[in-house]
């Protein structure tokens, strides 16, 4: 994972297509793209039902029916309907299904509006990605947005770095994990006496980076209703 060409940045960014099929695009984003087009009815999961979808992506092997994605309507601090989620249940480091700024991201998350007919959010997350990329996404972004607001998140413990545009907002979080205290384990299969060992696994620690694009006003409204908050995106304030 790192940094792909950047010799497109600013202009030539395409219409999103299917999810897993191509890296989509976060450079001048069309948050007016159909989800249909980003998920279409042939990722629908015949075992898990319509509002759950099987992704393929470069890293799923032969046979292997890819990532599984929910889709699910979240409601705010009155349980009334905010916005429709599609989120990732697992991910794999090597994949690259979201770029920005030439940078790639191996998870992707969507938020769509209620009639489904706009999108609100997109972003996704680098979980193995150095200081020193993270350095030069964000010169690069405040080289061409400006000087970003900076704090601390609020949910988790990060450094959020936010720029606010005329028809978007745009979040980078850093997290720095601590494994010292967890305990790991590591599943080894014995082929020769078809066993198989759990054993402690190496403890590091791990910088991870957090990136999303917000429609208009949907990143204030958004922060406005802190309920609807689910996994990567809870890294955006």
């Amino acid at each position: 994972m790192g940094f792909i060409s950047t010799s497109c940045l600013g202009g030539c960014a395409q219409r999103p297509g299917p999810l897993g099929e191509k890296t989509i695009e976060l450079d001048d984003f069309d948050f007016s793209t159909p989800i249909t087009d980003i998920f279409p009815d042939r990722y629908i999961s015949t075992e898990w039902g319509e509002n759950w979808y099987r992704i393929p992506t470069p890293s799923t092997e032969d046979g292997e029916d890819g990532y599984l994605y929910q889709k699910e309507t979240c409601i705010d601090f009155y349980d009334n309907p905010f916005w429709i989620t599609y989120s990732q249940m697992g991910s794999c480091d090597a994949d690259e299904l979201l770029s920005m700024g030439g940078h790639t991201f191996s998870t992707a998350n969507f938020a769509v509006t209620l009639d489904g007919r706009r999108i609100a959010a997109a972003g996704g997350c680098n979980r193995n990605i150095t200081k020193e990329d993270c350095d030069r996404f964000i010169t690069l972004l405040t080289k061409r947005y400006g000087e970003p607001e900076q704090g601390d998140g609020e949910w988790f413990p990060c450094r959020l770095y936010k720029w606010k545009l005329k028809d978007r907002t745009l979040t980078f979080a850093i997290h720095e994990t601590d494994e010292h205290n967890e305990l790991k384990l590591e599943r080894v299969y014995h082929e020769e006496d078809n066993t198989v060992e759990i054993r402690e696994d190496k403890r590091r620690n791990r910088t991870e980076g957090y990136f999303f694009v917000f429609d208009g006003e949907w990143y204030d409204r958004f922060v406005r209703t802190q309920s609807v908050a689910k996994g990567d995106i809870c890294y955006t304030y």
